[in-house]
């Protein structure tokens, strides 16, 4: 069975349940593809029922599918509540973790060869593109990351 089918699995009995209120932590965590489509379709099924239900979500695109209202946190403090539709991803992110600093000048520690280059670095996500044209050099001696936020 599938990570996907597992999770499918667990929420699917909440369907059939007298449980008015149902809290949810993370029902799209790893999830891609079909598998994030069916909980997806789930949680609006349940919704359509009369289901009234909480959840905790990182991945902005999925706030923004699912639910009406967003209450965002940011380091345990509410830094936002209101419609959904009032915020981008985007916005939901920054409201998550603040405004990106404009990037500093880096400061070589090495002997400023590279020993990687990569030009145009694209990595696919389920709706357009998680990442693109990324240009990365790294020099001896450097570890060099790539992180953001789920959404868009």
């Amino acid at each position: 069975m599938s990570y996907g089918e597992a999770q499918l699995l667990a929420i699917a009995p909440i369907h059939a349940t007298v449980a008015e209120f149902v809290p949810l932590d993370g029902p799209s965590s790893g999830l891609r593809g079909a598998a994030l489509d069916s909980i997806l379709g789930l949680l609006r099924r349940l919704q359509a029922d009369g289901k009234t239900w909480l959840v905790v979500e990182h991945n902005t695109r999925v706030v923004q599918q699912i639910a009406d209202e967003v209450t965002v946190l940011s380091n345990g403090r509410r830094v936002h509540a209101g419609p959904t539709a009032e915020l981008s991803g985007q916005q939901i992110a920054n409201l998550m973790v603040g405004e990106l600093p404009a990037p500093n000048a880096r400061v070589r520690v090495t002997d400023g060869r590279n020993r990687l280059t990569v030009t145009d670095l694209a990595a696919p996500a389920d709706h357009g593109s998680a990442l693109a044209g990324a240009d990365l050099q790294v020099a001896a001696g450097e570890i060099v990351g790539v992180a953001g936020v789920a959404g868009p």
